[in-house]
C-alpha cells in the first residue's frame, strides 16, 4: 500500500515537472517571436530613415493622401505635410448647396497624379502611429503633395511645414477643389466622427445598463414582460418598421 502511494506522488511529480517544463519553452518561444517581430519593425524604420528614398511600383490609392504599398516592409504612405478629406467626407457646393463628394474626388485626384505608375518617395518622418511620411513624385518628376494642394484636392499642414502654403494659396484664389465648397477642414471631420462613435457607444451601454436593471427588478417582482420590447425601450408591433424607414427623407436630418 505504502509503494502504491510513493509510487502515485512520484509519478505525479514527474508530471507536474514536465507540465512546468513545456510551459516554460512555450513561453520562451512566444517571448522570442515577439522579440523578432519586434526586431524586424525596428529593422525596416531605421533602414527607412528621414531622406531615403525610395521606389514603390505596386500600391492602392486608399484617399487623396493615403497609399497602401505592396512591395515595402511597411504597408502604408501618408503625403506629409498635406492632409486632403476622408474618403467618404462631403462637401456643399457654395452656389446652389448641392452635395459634393470631395473625398473621392481627392481620392480621384491622386490616382490621376500617380498615372498608375511607378513613384519616387522619399521619407519625411513617421507619425504617431509610426505610419511613414514622405513626400512623392510620379513619373514625370511632379510633386504629388504640391499637385494635390495646388489642385484645391487637400490641404496645407501648416503645423507640420510651410512648403505646401504658397499652393494651398493658389488653389483658394483659382476657387479649385475643395474651395469651391463649403467645407470643414479633415482633421476636424475625422475628430468629429470618432465622437460621435463614443458618444454612440456611451449611450448603448447605457441603454443595455437600463434594460438589464428592468429586467433585474421585473424578475425579482416575478412580473414576466411578454411585450415586444427592443433595446431603446421601443413597444408595439415592429413588422411595419422597415417600411417606414423607405417614407423616410433622411435629408432632413443633415
Amino acid at each position: 500500500m505504502t509503494k502504491n502511494m510513493l509510487s502515485i506522488a512520484l509519478s505525479l511529480l514527474i508530471f507536474c515537472a514536465l507540465s512546468l517544463t513545456i510551459s516554460n519553452v512555450s513561453y520562451a518561444k512566444r517571448t522570442r517571436s515577439q522579440k523578432i517581430s519586434r526586431s524586424a519593425f525596428h529593422t525596416y524604420t531605421n533602414h527607412y530613415k528621414i531622406g531615403t528614398r525610395f521606389v514603390t511600383k505596386t500600391y492602392n490609392i486608399i484617399d487623396g493622401s493615403s497609399i497602401q504599398t505592396n512591395d515595402q516592409p511597411f504597408k502604408k504612405i501618408l503625403l506629409w505635410g498635406i492632409q486632403a478629406p476622408a474618403y467618404y467626407q462631403t462637401c456643399e457646393d457654395k452656389r446652389n448647396k448641392h452635395i459634393i463628394y470631395c473625398g473621392k474626388n481627392a481620392t480621384k485626384a491622386l490616382m490621376k497624379f500617380t498615372k498608375g505608375q511607378a513613384i519616387t518617395c522619399v521619407v519625411s518622418g513617421t507619425d504617431q502611429f509610426g505610419q511613414v511620411l514622405a513626400e512623392c513624385q510620379n513619373i514625370n518628376d511632379d510633386n504629388i503633395n504640391t499637385l494635390m494642394t495646388t489642385s484645391g484636392n487637400a490641404l496645407a499642414q501648416t503645423d507640420i511645414t510651410q512648403e505646401f502654403l504658397y499652393a494651398e494659396i493658389s488653389a483658394k484664389r483659382a476657387n479649385v477643389g475643395i474651395w469651391s465648397t463649403i467645407f470643414v477642414r479633415p482633421n476636424t471631420y475625422l475628430a468629429n466622427i470618432k465622437k460621435l462613435h463614443k458618444d454612440l457607444a456611451e449611450y448603448m451601454r447605457q441603454k443595455k445598463k437600463e434594460r438589464l436593471l428592468k429586467d433585474s427588478k421585473d424578475k425579482k417582482k416575478g412580473f414576466n414582460d411578454n411585450s415586444n420590447t427592443d433595446i431603446f425601450g421601443i413597444t408595439g408591433d415592429h413588422s411595419n418598421y422597415s417600411n417606414n424607414l423607405n417614407d423616410t427623407n433622411f435629408n432632413d436630418h443633415f
